[in-house]
């Protein structure tokens, strides 16, 4: 079975991509949410902004959010890449908000 999420990279400019992530992240799904957004961060440039475009997550919760703010951290220290994390919701996820940097 397909997991119930979708990550799909977008080149917006030179020196910026947006990360597009809908659906639902669920620790349960850990295996292929890790290996999803370790590719991101393999192929992440020094220095370049990187758009975490959450609008259409249906749903995510603690270990998935875990998952996503250790792969930020790492983007952050190994790579000097900027992280904007964006939600179309007026008051997006606390967790979203507290692990923005």
């Amino acid at each position: 079975m397909p997991p119930a999420f979708a990550i799909e990279q977008v080149q917006t400019s030179a020196d910026q991509r947006e990360i597009r992530i809908r659906g639902s992240l669920r620790f349960a799904e850990a295996a292929p949410l890790w290996t999803e957004l370790r590719r991101l961060e393999t192929s992440a440039l020094r220095g370049q902004t990187l758009n975490f475009e959450m609008s259409a997550v249906q749903r995510i919760d603690g270990g998935a959010m875990a998952l996503l703010a250790c792969v930020r951290g790492e983007l952050w220290t190994s790579r000097g890449a900027r992280r904007i994390w964006r939600s179309a919701s007026p008051l997006p996820n606390p967790a979203i908000c507290a692990s923005a940097g």
